[in-house]
């Protein structure tokens, strides 16, 4: 019996992008004086904790590869999801209908944008969840 390790969720992985676009766009003189000397090997792993503006490493190729795939499975599951959900007597001007109708066209024109799409509407629905509980 294998464990899997667990995936990061969407609002995960959007965090790690956003520290990292942050990490790269803030001033070299800035980021030297806020990390002191460059770090020896052994002090590199306690670093990139305690300092979350160091980027993250690359992931592997195969990797990039397989969340393409998966992410590409996920998107047409939803389509189809959305599309199953649809009411049986839907006119054309239903707003789920309408809904289904751009995504499946934007699918059918850029596959690549309609997934980046998604994926900004899934991390802000998750910063929309975190506010939320902020809130209570």
């Amino acid at each position: 019996m294998s464990s899997a390790a667990p995936v990061p969720s969407a609002g995960l992985h959007a965090l790690r992008a956003l520290v990292d676009r942050l990490g790269r766009e803030a001033p070299a003189a800035a980021v030297s004086q806020a990390q002191g000397p460059l770090p020896g090997p052994s002090q590199q792993a306690s670093t990139a904790l305690t300092n979350p503006v160091l980027p993250s490493p690359r992931p592997l190729k195969t990797a990039q590869r397989h969340q393409a795939s998966w992410q590409r499975l996920r998107t047409e599951q939803r389509l189809r999801r959305l599309r199953d959900a649809l009411p049986a007597q839907a006119g054309p001007l239903h707003s789920a209908s309408l809904i289904h109708r751009a995504l499946a066209q934007m699918h059918a024109v850029s596959p690549a944008y309609l997934d980046a799409w998604l994926r900004s509407m899934d991390d802000l629905l998750a910063i929309e969840r975190i506010a939320a509980k902020g809130r209570r």
